[in-house]
């Protein structure tokens, strides 16, 4: 179950995001669980509006910022520095984080370091 403020910002998600669609980007599990267990019913009513919950999609830090890489060409310094402080944050915290969150960032890692190795690579220069 997510936290209070974490069910303020998956509100605040649903509701900014209801006309346009909207990204939520998370590195929890519980709220990434709990907009997926929303989306199930696909509807929910917020204010008395109702907002379709497949118009909101969430995404990983990791994903997020591998998306940048690959479509808007993200120098490979800058991304690896960012890539480097959530595996040194991970390695360091994996023992207080719970064992799921562990293996989710794990999949991740190993997910973006297969998508980085995919991408035809430009000369420095250009």
């Amino acid at each position: 179950m997510p936290s209070n403020n974490d069910l303020g910002l998956l509100a605040l998600t649903l509701n900014l995001g209801a006309n346009v669609g909207g990204v939520l980007l998370t590195d929890d599990n519980n709220l990434r669980e709990a907009l997926e267990t929303l989306q199930w019913s696909r509807y929910v009513t917020l204010s008395g509006q109702q907002i379709d919950t497949l118009k909101v999609v969430y995404a990983s830090s990791l994903s997020y910022l591998g998306e940048l890489y690959q479509c808007c060409r993200l120098l490979p310094p800058r991304y690896f520095a960012v890539f480097n402080v959530l595996y040194n944050f991970v390695e360091s915290e994996s023992g207080s984080l719970p064992t799921r969150t562990t293996k989710a960032y794990e999949r991740q890692f190993y997910q973006v370091i297969r998508s980085l190795s995919e991408i035809p690579k430009q000369p420095w220069g250009m």
